[in-house]
C-alpha cells in the first residue's frame, strides 16, 4: 500500500480544487493505496481570506512540503496544461529529492 500525495490547483478556484482532491482521492483509495489530499484537509482549517494572506499561504504551503515528503508517490493534477504557483512550488520538491510522480491532465 502507498501513500500518494494529490496535488491539484486550489488558489484560483478553490470548489475545483476541493472536486479535483476528492475525485482524485477516491481514484487512489479504489486502487487500494492511502491518499494525502492536503486541499481537504487545510480547507476547513483557513478561510480563502487567510489562504490569500502571505503569512499563511506560506505556512499551509510548508505543510504541504512536510506531508508530500512522507509520501511514496506524487500526482499532479494539471488544470488547463499549466500547474499552479503552489503545484510549481511541490514540483521542485519532487525533482529535487526524485520521488516517482505522475500527471494527469484535466479539462
Amino acid at each position: 500500500m502507498k501513500t500518494i500525495y494529490i496535488a491539484v490547483p486550489y488558489a484560483s478556484n478553490p470548489k475545483r480544487g476541493i472536486e479535483l482532491s476528492i475525485k482524485y482521492g477516491q481514484m487512489v483509495a479504489k486502487q487500494g493505496d492511502v491518499p494525502i489530499c492536503p486541499v481537504l484537509l487545510f480547507d476547513p482549517i483557513f478561510t480563502c481570506e487567510d489562504l490569500c494572506e502571505k503569512t499563511h499561504r506560506e505556512f499551509i504551503l510548508k505543510c504541504c512540503i512536510e506531508l508530500l515528503n512522507k509520501c511514496d508517490e506524487v500526482w499532479f493534477i494539471k488544470v488547463n496544461g499549466e500547474l499552479s504557483k503552489g503545484q510549481k512550488s511541490e514540483w521542485d520538491c519532487v525533482m529535487f529529492c526524485q520521488m516517482p510522480f505522475d500527471i494527469i491532465e484535466e479539462a
